[in-house]
């Protein structure tokens, strides 16, 4: 992957890559990191290769699926979101549904993955998880 070198240096163990099952298998992958700023700006500077480095493990559309080049640059746009009260980028299909997204969930925790229902799920599972530690 072309993983910048500032996400690069504060990436932590553990990581995670699973499936979670919501209307299908949803990948996703969720990264540990030291410092939520390096990683902000980071991720930002990631997007231009996001998409080619994470396409194959993601299942995302490749050119040669789509009919038009149009669509393969609109597609690989991120743009704001929020969900769950997490920020979020998105890319979306020439439809407008979101196909690929990541979000910074806490100061040290990025989530990457292909569906809204899959990070509300993991956001949900982390904030239960540290209720119950604390």
């Amino acid at each position: 992957v072309n993983i910048p070198a500032e996400i690069q240096r504060t990436l932590k163990n553990p990581y995670m890559f699973g499936l979670h099952n919501y209307n299908g298998n949803q990948k996703f992958l969720i990264l540990k990191v030291g410092s939520y700023d390096t990683t902000f700006a980071g991720m930002l500077q990631w997007e231009t290769n996001l998409w080619q480095d994470f396409k194959e493990l993601f299942n995302l559309p490749t050119e040669s699926s789509t009919s038009t080049n149009v669509f393969i640059r609109e597609v690989k746009r991120f743009q704001d979101a929020t969900f769950n009260n997490k920020d979020s980028r998105v890319v979306k299909n020439s439809s407008g549904n979101i196909i690929f997204l990541y979000s910074i969930i806490n100061q040290n925790t990025v989530v990457i993955t292909t569906n809204t229902n899959t990070l509300n799920e993991i956001v949900s599972r982390i904030n239960k998880a540290r209720v119950v530690t604390q």
